[in-house]
């Protein structure tokens, strides 16, 4: 699961097993403090600040844990080494986590390993590994969790602690989940299950098997997913633990959900909110938060949606949880997207867009599977030199009783040398015997070599990982230095490329009513438009490059800058002629004609002219894009004005001449255009939007006014593209004539 919830009971489960006995007591808060009265021992007042801070831990109540973990700190002897002394590093380690105060908590943390460390107390050794690899997963630092969970795990299976084995199988599941390695999760999550139900922990048993039901969510596996989140819910209310229950109902809730069950959906919700809101500092409760924005934002209740993604925000920005962050992002720019309000929409798809950098989970990845093969390998060195030493001592054994063996031949050969008739057969089998043993010895010597040539191996072996290691580090370092410097460059050639398109003034000035949706898939983008007024006409161009992102962005820098020659300095107004200079010109700029190449663009060009007596009068011409219109007031299927089958610039039949469509509209009329980024956008069952589709679309929507046409069009990609990623550049134009 990965949640807040599932660390904290883990870190209560670590933090009983791993108390030292001395010290712990069930007086009364009040004795305690009668004890701490009547002393004056510095050493009797650690330990009793010890106990009153573990109370306090224990009831989350915060200010009081920070005045006697304080106080034991101030107390404490520092240079002698000692179990209260771990205790009250421990403490601090408490306090500051609760406060998501990590680098604190995390200095107090590795204080208090050293302490437990040098006092050969593995327990407590255990317990800090664990705490520090919950906190390292709390910020996103999964290299440093991972590390900390193998450690864990390999004191707990040394000491053949159970519920320290379950718990540290569980963390590294919940690191395999983040990373989206299911199938890894799904193992580990089922051996502590296999653990938890061998020894009756219902506690356990109960969170487990909700962190399973949420790896199945994840698969898509939704029948598996309710029938564990259902069992959970029974373990958690017979251990009488309202929070697994809580987040148990919260996946049921989900599940309900996604099958459009809307009443049971938004009840387990509710009843999830009630439970879970006690722990309202952990990350599962912004999970949770954020599902029921999500839930409501899929049934149109937009102010519930929006309530609760606001308040998911503001607890995962204090929490700084990064993916539950980005969700959020999604989700309230979604909302705002409905509402019509596609400013502040912008805002929060920009900033979930910053979240999409997978360099950390690629090198989690990485570091976990390399963690597993030592791991292995270190079970797997464990057992060679198990099986070597008994061996040894198989053929150890063997080798005393052909000793005695030849011992007894010996001594019964010496009585009978008395007799001459059996002498020479007695020699022979004394011979033979004393062969046997030269090949034993020899088959001994053989085996002591295999044994120091595996070990050798081993070390060569243990060197390799290490070397790895290193490798594996410098090039993280190198890739992040570099994947730094090639955004900064891309967000300088964002700026460039938005100060090429037409100023919004303009475009406002030339084109009264219309709408442009420029939803680039990288940052810089292969689509662009154009738009100007050249002796008393208004031309509209709009333009696919070839590919997208960097590529895309040079492309249409190069057809922007000749377009602007055409048009501004030759003063060319004809759509076919603008299209066949055009492609002269990327023929002779990108040098095609001596290579092959099919770098381009597909491009349509509008001109709009006089309008007399209530008609438009208008001239167009496409390379391999067409014109979609609609006369007002008409229901009948959409028109088109078809461009040719021939793209700017590459290698392509030169038998074909792109031509002129001229036409006359009533005013009032619609006129569609743009790349085919958005006919051709699948959603997650990678079912395309389709040209068909869309122009039944468009057709339904054209009376609309503008803003509403935008506002729908805009919400219907959002909407197409959810849990999907965007494929291609989108650039979609509506004008009203």
């Amino acid at each position: 699961m990965g949640g807040g919830l599932f660390r904290y009971i883990c870190c209560v489960i670590f933090w009983w097993i791993s108390l030292p006995l001395d010290g712990w007591t069930q007086s009364s808060e009040a004795d305690v403090l009668n004890q701490l009265n009547a002393t004056s021992s510095d050493t009797v007042k650690l330990r009793l600040y010890n106990t009153l801070s573990r109370l306090y831990w224990a009831k989350k109540d915060t200010h009081q844990l920070k005045i006697y973990t304080l106080a034991a700190l101030r107390v404490a002897d520092t240079t002698q080494q000692s179990m209260q002394l771990g205790q009250a590093f421990s403490n601090a380690c408490h306090y500051y986590h609760l406060k998501t105060l990590y680098p604190k908590a995390i200095e107090y943390a590795q204080k208090a390993r050293a302490v437990f460390q040098s006092i050969d107390y593995t327990k407590g050794v255990s317990n800090v590994y664990n705490k520090l690899g919950g906190m390292y997963q709390d910020q996103g630092k999964y290299t440093k969790a991972i590390d900390c969970h193998f450690n864990a795990l390999r004191i707990a299976e040394k000491s053949k602690n159970d519920p320290m084995i379950s718990a540290s199988l569980s963390s590294i599941a919940a690191i395999y989940e983040t990373i989206e390695q299911y199938d890894k999760a799904l193992e580990y999550f089922e051996k502590a299950l296999k653990i938890d139900q061998k020894r009756k922990a219902t506690e356990s048993i109960g969170l487990t098997q909700v962190n399973i039901a949420q790896v199945y969510c994840h698969q898509k596996k939704y029948d598996k997913a309710k029938r564990y989140a259902r069992w959970s819910i029974q373990n958690a209310r017979k251990a009488k633990v309202p929070l697994i229950e809580g987040i148990a109902l919260k996946f049921l809730a989900m599940l309900q959900s996604f099958a459009q069950d809307t009443l049971n959906a938004t009840a387990n919700f509710e009843k999830s909110h009630q439970l879970m809101s006690i722990q309202d500092q952990t990350s599962e409760y912004v999970a949770l938060l954020l599902q029921m924005s999500q839930h409501y934002l899929r049934y149109q209740q937009l102010e519930k949606a929006k309530k609760y993604g606001k308040l998911a925000l503001t607890k995962s920005l204090r929490l700084g949880t990064k993916k539950e962050t980005k969700g959020i992002y999604r989700v309230l720019s979604s909302i705002y997207e409905q509402q019509g309000k596609l400013v502040q929409a912008l805002e929060y798809q920009k900033k979930y867009a910053a979240y999409k950098d997978s360099l950390l989970t690629i090198k989690a990845n990485n570091k976990l599977i390399q963690h597993e093969l030592e791991y292995m390998y270190s079970k797997k060195e464990a057992k060679i030199k198990s099986d070597n030493h008994r061996q040894i001592n198989q053929q150890s054994i063997y080798l005393y009783i052909i000793s005695f063996g030849l011992l007894t031949v010996s001594l019964f050969s010496f009585f009978l040398l008395k007799s001459s008739r059996k002498q020479n057969t007695l020699n022979q089998e004394l011979k033979e015997q004393q062969e046997e043993l030269r090949a034993v010895n020899q088959h001994l010597q053989q085996k002591q070599t295999e044994i120091e040539t595996n070990n050798q191996e081993l070390k060569f072996l243990n060197h390799r990982l290490k070397s790895g290691e290193s490798v594996i580090t410098k090039a993280y370092d190198q890739l992040q230095t570099r994947n730094k410097q090639i955004k900064n460059n891309i967000r300088a050639a964002f700026t460039i490329q938005q100060a090429m398109l037409p100023p919004v003034a303009l475009v406002r000035q030339l084109l009264p009513e219309h709408f442009i949706i420029y939803q680039p898939k990288d940052i810089v983008s292969g689509d662009f438009y154009w738009i100007n007024k050249i002796e008393g006409k208004i031309i509209v161009i709009f333009a696919d490059c070839t590919g997208h992102g960097v590529q895309g962005a040079f492309m249409s820098l190069i057809g922007h800058n000749l377009l602007d020659k055409l048009i501004l300095q030759q003063r060319n107004t004809d759509p076919a002629s603008i299209l066949t200079q055009l492609n002269e010109q990327v023929l002779t700029a990108l040098h095609q004609q001596d290579a092959r190449s099919i770098d381009g663009m597909d491009i349509g060009i509008l001109v709009l002219g006089k309008t007399t007596e209530g008609q438009k009068q208008l001239v167009y011409a496409g390379a391999k894009r067409p014109l979609y219109y609609l006369r007002p007031n008409n229901r009948e299927e959409i028109q088109v004005l078809k461009g040719v089958r021939k793209s700017i610039g590459g290698t392509q039949a030169k038998n074909k001449s792109f031509v002129n469509h001229q036409l006359a509209l009533p005013t009032g009329s619609m006129l569609y255009m743009g790349t085919d980024g958005l006919a051709d956008q699948h959603d997650y069952q990678r079912k395309k939007l389709g040209s068909l589709r869309l122009r039944n679309i468009l057709t339904e929507l054209h009376t609309l006014p503008i803003e509403e046409q935008e506002t729908s069009l805009f919400a219907l990609i959002q909407r197409h593209m959810l849990n999907t990623e965007q494929r291609d550049d989108i650039l979609w134009m509506g004008i009203r004539v």
